[in-house]
């Protein structure tokens, strides 16, 4: 498969490729993608693919799936692939999409053990070559899906994730689908709150992202052996503590840094660095009423004295 130009998507259990003439064609000389009849792909399936729509100017397009859930069943009514020209018009379907009864129901579990996705929103690039699942909907909620990570045509591209920061502030994600390095080096699949995860790749304003870049930044200060396990507390903990102290805390964490970046000032990575920083803690929607918790408490005499 691999050979073919199919890539392995664990977020849906199966392997993929952009739908084009080209995979098309080379899916009818693969043997192991043939019915058990030993026909050839449906006449349907080999009818000319519409090319991917580009977003103005990026060089990637947007597709919807009204229901992934219809191709993983192998439905005969599956949901067709639809090309947008522009983020504004995809949304709109999106949003058209994102209230039907089907996107919260209850089903059957996944191959993984999580519910099915359903509605669908990806990414393509204008030459066919890259694709990529980014957002599903399930049971009611958004999910971010990873795959775009092993993808180096996605993963490296700054406007992919300027499309994905903007889909973050417009659209949301509820929770995001994270593989990590277990024992034995197997796989393993975290389902994590998109606030608290740790994300290196696009603008989110998020306590989670806001951590992560904080350790970066400690990190290029004082550079220490990189110890992930020492690195992925140090985020929960600055995670909790964004949360509970709100405003007062990004204010905190804002002079902070301040600090740092005034202590290195022909460190030009630590300059970048912070600077990114402190647009994500200016852009922070914190809840002010959180700073009571840290203002000193007057004591009262007791009705002793």
């Amino acid at each position: 498969m691999r050979h073919g130009g199919f890539r392995w998507a664990p977020s849906v259990g199966a392997w993929q490729r952009q739908l084009t003439n080209n995979a098309i064609w080379t899916a009818t000389h693969m043997d192991c993608l043939r019915p058990l009849s030993g026909e050839q792909p449906t006449q349907e399936q080999a009818e000319p693919v519409q090319g991917p729509a580009q977003e103005s100017g990026s060089g990637w397009g947007i597709y919807i799936i009204a229901d992934l859930k219809t191709w993983a069943d192998n439905a005969e009514n599956r949901s067709p692939l639809e090309h947008f020209p522009s983020f504004e018009a995809a949304k709109a379907r999106f949003d058209e999409l994102r209230s039907a009864p089907y996107n919260s129901e209850a089903a059957e579990p996944g191959p993984d053990g999580q519910p099915p996705a359903r509605l669908t929103l990806g990414l393509e690039s204008a030459d066919g070559m890259s694709a990529a699942d980014i957002l599903h909907v399930r049971q009611g909620e958004n999910y971010l899906v990873t795959d775009f990570t092993r993808t180096e045509g996605l993963r490296d591209d700054s406007a992919v994730m300027d499309i994905l920061a903007r889909i973050s502030r417009e659209i949301g994600f509820d929770r995001v689908r994270v593989w990590e390095q277990a024992d034995g080096g197997r796989q393993a699949l975290s389902i994590v709150p998109f606030a608290e995860w740790d994300n290196p790749y696009f603008s989110a304003n998020t306590p989670g992202r806001i951590a992560a870049l904080y350790c970066d930044l400690l990190h290029r200060c004082d550079p220490l052996p990189e110890d992930r396990g020492l690195r992925k507390e140090q985020i929960a903990e600055i995670v909790r503590f964004i949360r509970q102290g709100g405003k007062y805390s990004v204010r905190q964490l804002s002079l902070a840094v301040s600090t740092l970046r005034a202590g290195h000032p022909d460190n030009t990575a630590v300059q970048e660095l912070a600077s990114a920083l402190k647009t994500e803690l200016s852009n922070y929607s914190a809840p002010e009423q959180d700073t009571v918790q840290h203002q000193k408490s007057k004591h009262k005499k007791s009705p002793e004295r």
